[in-house]
């Protein structure tokens, strides 16, 4: 029985720095797939500008690994699958400028449709350069706040 709160402490905060680590990575990752979109919408600027492709013959020639860093699991057919894939690595701000874009882009003329991915990729690099300057609180606040919490779960247990 003595040794039922040491244990049950050590288990409190060992999840704390479990949910620590995954808080980091979850914050990191949004990072990655923002910027992933923006490299894939660079790539169908490029293509429609320079070839006239419609969006499924751009997804088929696009880089699989750039793909799979948005959460397809399979080759997408459109973009709309492809945001949906990534919905969840993408917080509010981000998934509202990609919406507009996956309505928007494959809709107009080419010249039209250049106008557009120069107007999204400038929003979402935008959005990119807030969320780059905001990584480092966000993560204290995660390292902080997950084992905070733990740490305070177990002093009011003792």
């Amino acid at each position: 029985m003595t040794l039922a709160k040491p244990i049950g402490a050590t288990i409190l905060l060992l999840i704390g720095i479990v949910l620590s680590r995954r808080g980091v990575q979850a914050e990191k990752r949004r990072l990655e797939v923002l910027e992933a979109w923006i490299r894939l919408l660079y790539e169908i600027r490029t293509q429609i500008d320079c070839f006239s492709l419609p969006i499924q013959d751009v997804l088929k020639d696009t880089d699989q690994s750039l793909l799979a860093l948005l959460g397809a699991k399979q080759p997408p057919t459109s973009l709309a699958s492809l945001l949906q894939a990534s919905r969840e690595n993408v917080d509010k701000e981000c998934a509202r400028l990609l919406s507009g874009m996956v309505k928007e882009i494959g809709t107009h003329s080419r010249t039209e449709q250049v106008k557009r991915c120069d107007y999204y990729l400038t929003q979402l690099e935008k959005a990119r350069d807030v969320r780059r300057a905001q990584l480092p609180g966000r993560i204290r606040l995660c390292l902080t706040l997950h084992l905070c919490v733990c740490l305070g779960s177990v002093i009011l247990l003792w």
